[in-house]
């Protein structure tokens, strides 16, 4: 299995924990951000800058 791989697993069961510890409510977490009115997780954009990083080999 690639680092990446592991990485972005790793991550993913760091929100899963996050998010169990305040039941899923977002406005609990320090990890959530507002933008357009919309709530965005950072664990998620650490995934997609991985993920985006992979493809284009940055």
């Amino acid at each position: 299995m690639e680092d990446y791989e592991l990485t972005m697993g790793t991550i993913e069961q760091y929100k899963n924990k996050a998010c169990e510890l305040i039941d899923g409510d977002c406005d609990k977490c320090q990890a959530v951000y507002r933008c357009n009115d919309k709530k965005w997780c950072c664990f998620d954009t650490v995934n997609f800058f991985i993920e985006w990083a992979n493809k284009y080999k940055v």
